[in-house]
This record gives C-alpha cells, sequence and structure tokens, in this order.
C-alpha cells in the first residue's frame, strides 16, 4: 500500500514540476489558502475566511487542564459531550442531539491525519498531543462517512519543530497513578525522531457487593514513534506509529430496580466482567509544496483486537455470559491536493479505504438462565395449549444445564470518495462551494447454532415421568451485503467586516453508514427453539455483544424470580432487525466571530437547525428481552445555539467559557408500541456548559521558582434523557474542580482536585430483562501531577 501511495505521489509531482517553479517554495502551510480547519493544514483552506463552530485546544491548554484524552475535552467544546460508559470499548460521542452508544460513529476522528474507523477505539490516552481541534457540523466534504456531527483532529508533537525531554508523574485517588516520558531529537538537520512511552493504572471507585472487590480497575501501556524527514524545502515525510494496551475491569452497573419495585443502588453480580485491547495504528504522511499548490499522501493502518467478557445479566444469579472476541484490520489512503490562483482557492482529492472485522460472541446460558428464561417460557406456551384438566401435567427440561449459543460473524467494508472545493473571495465576501461523492459496500457472514436436547416429563402424583429425549439443534448461516451511494454537497458563506467581526453561514448535507446488528441474534434464535411452545429444529443464531447489550435469550424475569407464565417470548423478523439503514442528515448554520485584541477577547457564537433522516438509534425490542439493536427513527430534528468566549484583559488572567443548547426531538418515530413524536432523543444532553478562570502570580528576580497560577473549572451537563419515552432522566448537574501550579525551573508541580461538592450525577442508564440499571459518575477526586521539560533548543 505504501509502496502504491508513494509511487503515485512521485507521478503526480512529475506531471506538476513541469508547469511548477518550486524554487521559491517554502515548508509553510499558508501557501495555500480557504483555511476553514487546520488538519496540520492539509485539509486546510484559507486561515480564517470562515467563522466557524470550531474549538482549538493549544499544547499549553492541553496542560492546563490535565487533556490526556479525547474525554478531557468533552463539555469545553460546546455541545460535544463523550460520557464515561462501561468500558472504553463503548466510546459514544454525541454532538448537537446526534450519536449513538454503539456501532456508527458520529464524529471523524483523525490523529496526525489518520482517519480511526472505529469507534470502539476512540478511547485511549495519548499523552502527546500538541494541538486538538473540535470541530462541530457536518464536516462531510472533508471526512465523509460518520463525520455528520464534526471532526476531531489530534496533531502530535512534531521533531522537527521541538526537540528536548519531557516527563510526567502523577498520583490520585483510588490508587490511580499514570507516567510517561518522552524525546525528541534530531540526528540530522533533515531528520527528526521522537519516541515516547506511558502508563497508567487505577484500582477503581466501585465495589462489587458480591466479590468484595472494585470493577472499574484498569491498566494502560501506551508506546509510540514519530520519524520526520525534511530533505528540502518543498517535501516533508512523517510516519507515526503506535501501540496500545489495555486491561480493564468495568461496567460498574448499579441495580435500581424494576417499573414497580425499587432496586438496591449496588453493583452486585457474580461473574466476571472485563475488556481487554490491544491497538496498532500506523500512519505515513508525505506532502510536496510547489508555487501555490501542494500534494499530500496520507497512508493508515490500523489492527485492532479486543476481547470482552460480560456477566450481562449483571445479578448475582447464573443467568448468563457473554463474551466476544474481535480482530479488526483496516487500510486507509487519502490524496489531496490543493492550490490558489489570486482570490481563487481550491482543493481536491481521492479517499478509499478497506476494513475487515472478525468477530466470535458465543453467550453462554447458565442453569438459572435456563430455568427462568428458556424453560419457564416453553412450558407456559405447551401448557397453554393443553385442555384445561391437563394443564401442568406436562413439563420441559433442558437434559445440559449450560447452554451454548454460538455466534461468528465476518464483515469486510470498503469504499471510495472524490471530493472538491472551491472558493473565491472578493474584498470581504468570500463564497465556497463543494461536493463529495461516496460509495461504500457493506458485507455480512454470520455462522450461529445451538445444539442441545431436552426431555418431556409427564406429573404422575408427586413424580416427574420422562417421555423422552429429543434433540435441539438451531443452525443458520447467511451473507448479506448492503451498498450505497451518496453525493454530498456543501455551500459557505461568509463576510469579514474587519478584523474583529466576520459572519458565516453554511448549509451542508450530512451521512453516516448503516449496518448489521450482531446484537440480536441470540434472542432470534431463542424466539426459534421457543416457538410454538416446544423444541424444534431449524432455527436462529445467537451471538452478538455489546456492554449492556448483546445477544441473549429473550423472556420475562426478575431478580432471584420466575417469569410469568403470561409472558410471551417476543417475536422478532429476521430481517426487521439485522440491518440498520444509513442516517442522513440536511444541517444549516450561522457563524459570527468577533475578536477584539484592545481588551483581549474572542467570542464566537453558532446557531444550528439539523434536519435528520433515519437517525440511528440504539434501543431495546422488548422489555423482557436483553438484545440491543441499532433501528432508524423516521425522522428527527435538533436546533440550538452555542457560546464560547475567552477573555484575558490582563497577561496573567485568563477566563475561558463555553455554553452549548441543544433542543433534539422526534418528528417521526413509532416502534410498534408508542409514537414518540415531539418527545426528545435519548442520551445526547439538553446543555453543556464549561468555565474556568485562572491567575498566574510571577516570582520577580527568582531563578528556581517562577511563579503560581490557581485555577478553577466548571463542568455541567443536562438534561440527558435515558429513553425514548423521556419519563427517566439525568437532570442538569455540575462538578467543580481547582488546581494549584507551582512552576519550577525545570518542573510543575500541580495539585488538584476534582468534584469537590462530591457531585452524585449518572452517566449511564439501561434496561435488560426488565431490570434498570445506573452507572453513577465519579466521586471526589484528589492528585498531584509533577512534570518536567527540557528543551533542547534552550
Amino acid at each position: 500500500m505504501r509502496a502504491i501511495s508513494t509511487l503515485l505521489l512521485l507521478c503526480s509531482i512529475a506531471v506538476s514540476a513541469s508547469t511548477i517553479d518550486s524554487s521559491t517554495t517554502a515548508y509553510l502551510d499558508s501557501i495555500v489558502g480557504l483555511e476553514e480547519v487546520s488538519v496540520s493544514a492539509i485539509k486546510a483552506t484559507s486561515a480564517g475566511a470562515f467563522p466557524s463552530a470550531q474549538t482549538d485546544i493549544t499544547r499549553e491548554e492541553i496542560v492546563r487542564y490535565d487533556i490526556d484524552g479525547i474525554k478531557g475535552v468533552s463539555e469545553i467544546a460546546p455541545n460535544f459531550y463523550m460520557p464515561q460508559y462501561g468500558s472504553r470499548m463503548t466510546s459514544s460521542i454525541y454532538v448537537r442531539g446526534l450519536g449513538t452508544r454503539i456501532d456508527q460513529p458520529v464524529v471523524a476522528m483523525n490523529v496526525d491525519n489518520v482517519q480511526i474507523l472505529n469507534k470502539d477505539n476512540f478511547d485511549f490516552n495519548f499523552p502527546d498531543m500538541e494541538k486538538v481541534e473540535i470541530i462541530r457540523g457536518a464536516q462531510s466534504i472533508l471526512y465523509g462517512r460518520n463525520s455528520m456531527g464534526g471532526a476531531v483532529n489530534i496533531t502530535t508533537v512534531s521533531p522537527l519543530r521541538y526537540q528536548g525531554v519531557r516527563a510526567l508523574l502523577e498520583y490520585g485517588s483510588a490508587n490511580s497513578w499514570r507516567a510517561n516520558v518522552s524525546t525528541y531529537f534530531k540526528p540530522s538537520e533533515t531528520v527528526g525522531i521522537g519516541v515516547i512511552g506511558a502508563m497508567n493504572c487505577t484500582d477503581g471507585f466501585f465495589k462489587n457487593e458480591y466479590t468484595g472487590k472494585n470493577v472499574d480497575t484498569e491498566r494502560q501501556g501506551f508506546a509510540k514513534a514519530k520519524v520526520a524527514w525534511r530533505p528540502s524545502s518543498n517535501f516533508i515525510l512523517e510516519n507515526s506509529a503506535w501501540v496500545t494496551l489495555l486491561r480493564q475491569g468495568g461496567y460498574p452497573y448499579a441495580y435500581v430496580g424494576t417499573k414497580d419495585q425499587p432496586g438496591t443502588n449496588q453493583i452486585n453480580h457474580n461473574d466476571t466482567c472485563y475488556y481487554q485491547r490491544t491497538a496498532v495504528v500506523d500512519g505515513l504522511t508525505m506532502r510536496w509544496f510547489g508555487d501555490n499548490i501542494s500534494i499530500s499522501s496520507i497512508t493508515g493502518f490500523q489492527y485492532h483486537n479486543d476481547d470482552m467478557t460480560l456477566d450481562q445479566d449483571f445479578l448475582p444469579e447464573d443467568y448468563f455470559v457473554l463474551s466476544q472476541r474481535r480482530h479488526e484490520w483496516s487500510l486507509t489512503q487519502d490524496f489531496v491536493a490543493k492550490g490558489t490562483a489570486g482570490s481563487y482557492n481550491w482543493l481536491g482529492g481521492l479517499f478509499g479505504f478497506y476494513r475487515r472485522y472478525n468477530m466470535d460472541a458465543p453467550v453462554t446460558l447458565k442453569d438459572y438462565g435456563i430455568t427462568n428464561l428458556v424453560e419457564s417460557n416453553i412450558n407456559a406456551a405447551i401448557n397453554a395449549a393443553l385442555p384445561p384438566m391437563m394443564q401442568g401435567m406436562m413439563q420441559l427440561k433442558f437434559d445440559e444445564r449450560s447452554l451454548l449459543l454460538d455466534s461468528r460473524f465476518r464483515s469486510p467494508i470498503w469504499g471510495w470518495a472524490l471530493y472538491h472545493k472551491s472558493e473565491y473571495t472578493w474584498e470581504g465576501l468570500t463564497a465556497s462551494l463543494g461536493l463529495r461523492l461516496a460509495y461504500e459496500r457493506t458485507d455480512f457472514e454470520y455462522d450461529c447454532q445451538a445444539h442441545t436436547s431436552a426431555t418431556m416429563y409427564r406429573k404422575q402424583g408427586p413424580n416427574l415421568v420422562p417421555m423422552g429425549s429429543t434433540p435441539i439443534d438451531v443452525e443458520l448461516a447467511d451473507r448479506l451485503h448492503m451498498t450505497s451511494l451518496q453525493l454530498l454537497p456543501e455551500l459557505k458563506l461568509a463576510y469579514r467586516f474587519n478584523d474583529k467581526f466576520e459572519i458565516g453561514a453554511v448549509a451542508s448535507k450530512g451521512y453516516k453508514s448503516g449496518g448489521y446488528n450482531t446484537q440480536m441474534f441470540s434472542d432470534i434464535l431463542q424466539q426459534e427453539m421457543m416457538a410454538n411452545g416446544k423444541p424444534q429444529t431449524g432455527g436462529q443464531p445467537g451471538g452478538g455483544g455489546q456492554p449492556g447489550g448483546g445477544g441473549q435469550p429473550s423472556g420475562g424475569g426478575h431478580p432471584g424470580g420466575v417469569a410469568a407464565a403470561d409472558e410471551a417470548a417476543p417475536s422478532y423478523k429476521p430481517e426487521d432487525v439485522i440491518s440498520y439503514k444509513p442516517e442522513t442528515s440536511w444541517n444549516y448554520e450561522i457563524d459570527f466571530a468577533t475578536h477584539i485584541p484592545e481588551i483581549g477577547l474572542d467570542v464566537d457564537l453558532a446557531a444550528f437547525y439539523i434536519d435528520c433522516r433515519d437517525q440511528q438509534l440504539t434501543v431495546f425490542p422488548d422489555e423482557n428481552s436483553t438484545g440491543r439493536m441499532m433501528t432508524n427513527a423516521g425522522r428527527t430534528r435538533s436546533v440550538g445555539a452555542e457560546l464560547s468566549a475567552n477573555y484575558n484583559p490582563i497577561d496573567p488572567l485568563l477566563i475561558k467559557a463555553s455554553y452549548g443548547y441543544t433542543n433534539a426531538r422526534f418528528v417521526e418515530y413509532n416502534d410498534g408500541r408508542a409514537d414518540y413524536r415531539g418527545k426528545h432523543v435519548p442520551y445526547a444532553p439538553e446543555h453543556t456548559l464549561f468555565a474556568s478562570a485562572s491567575y498566574r502570580f510571577d516570582i520577580p528576580g527568582s531563578v528556581e521558582v517562577r511563579s503560581f497560577e490557581p485555577m478553577v473549572s466548571c463542568r455541567g451537563v443536562g438534561r440527558v434523557f435515558w429513553n425514548e419515552a423521556n419519563d427517566i432522566y439525568q437532570p442538569f448537574y455540575a462538578t467543580l474542580n481547582v488546581s494549584l501550579t507551582t512552576r519550577l525551573r525545570y518542573f510543575d508541580l500541580e495539585l488538584w482536585g476534582e468534584n469537590l461538592t462530591n457531585t452524585n450525577y449518572s452517566t449511564f442508564y439501561f434496561e435488560s430483562m426488565g431490570n434498570r440499571f445506573l452507572q453513577h459518575g465519579n466521586p471526589r477526586k484528589f492528585g498531584v501531577t509533577l512534570r518536567f521539560a527540557l528543551d533542547f533548543q534552550q
């Protein structure tokens, strides 16, 4: 792949070089205009041409707010929310009312220009971030699929721009610690090398009452190498590669009861829960600069290997356990060319990707689960079909008290896209028109089966007399595919009144890929096994899984109880639950930006309206089912506003604030049980809030102690509705955080506290078998952080 990209790039350079004089070219990103957003300037257009709903977090702010991953920027960017779910596998992001708990992401994640395709790999610690950009609003022209909510662009430290040694050591509550060390150097004038290693660990905050041990433990390691080569003023090559190893407990779900009965509000499950992940990413970027033109090639390779085991009922009884093991490989290739000619700027590109995953997701149904979830439903159906005088006389029992529902899935996904943007500036007015043509194909293969046997017994007095054993063999295997061809336009207009005020408007179309539900297969399997109230052959597969979801036999049941005899098993048509359609949206936005350096004030305002069709939702098909599936709501609309402000009236004082409001509601959605028109879209917060104030006290004349800097900050989120009916929700809450940093000659020492008021809030809610569970947010935390930096340039 890299050899091909290199060959194609060199051919492009050869063609361009025949007409372009590169003798005056320098390694500067500003040669090409249209700076709509900056991704190391490869997909940038001219600087400042359009005001945009974008939050840039600099290296200084990354250190100030102690950001070591994307969760750290949640709420700092308005209407951008990444909650703490059961494990790092569920890396959900919600932007302006868009987003789901599982499957396709709503934002594009790019690290050193390489797009991370798997949402499950979004949540990781990244210690050498130089800059983070959070761009809200559809970014389909530049990033295509799954960027209808925006994009997150992470740029790491370049060894050509910085040489030195950095280190960090931190210790906090719950025996939490993290450490990292990095070095950046230039073995020659044209080559830079950066190497970094990091680890973080925690003993967790939440105890499982059944085992007496904490469930949310974590051990994570990270290693990265970055090499940059600049042999001439008009060519640069960068290769960034990293590996992460994660070993996590997770899933601190507290049982809060049923619809009619309150629960213990405790974590209490008998089987082990854990999540393990190994991820490898390698990105190669080559950039050539000519006279008002640049050509770039971005090649990415990603390997993702994870292993999850869940006590999926999250109860002390022996219901069932899900194991999910997945191997995934992906390749991406992006060619980008851009140029300028006076007032006209343009950008064009060709993108292609290939992604393949293999997943094994067996569900093991245990004795208690077989009795109370399967046999109870079958026997209720059998006896209901008997004459009244014989009811209660017949009883079926499985011969083996452990039932394996085996599921295996294979899915190759590939696609390509052509995109172009043109921009013209006339005095203070700038107009931009973009178009992307994107094709995608998803193949899905499943091989699922369950094999057991059952004996029918007849009651004779106090005894049960066997009538014979019957084998139950359920198998299903098939290959499916779906294709999508999308034409994604974008129109932008902006007017700059002067150097201090500008206004802009955007209309664009967003797109989110469709897919297949692996989480529903065991529910379908159980439906086949229990159909007509008796065991039968020829059925459906089992398996699939996701935290708080995934495959499991249907049926009623409560902790320690048996399903009522009149609770019928849910009925699913496989063709209705296996797949879900792509999601599309039209996005309209007005942006206003002002920069008043005389008083140190920057303000950005945005108002938006999103008309979304076939919005993807994670739903519970039946309250007595444990399956989770992605479905499509007919239509939703989201309207809201955002405010970001930085106030720096004097050099030592810095005030930063942001606020986001989103009103996201169903316009058309009926799941067959209720009409949710007018209800809020669940899981996306209605309000986000961030505010911070810091003041630096300089120590004049001191060599060893440079300054003291206290800071206070606040983060707020809510309301978050937990279901489509909107009858359960998390009210708005806020956490208070403080820090005091002492800046020494080579060290910074920071004392910090988070959630000082010990605010009680929830980050996640779900239902399973009619039972309700909550995940509580982290309690009050304290800690100390020591940073070391030695710059070789000084």
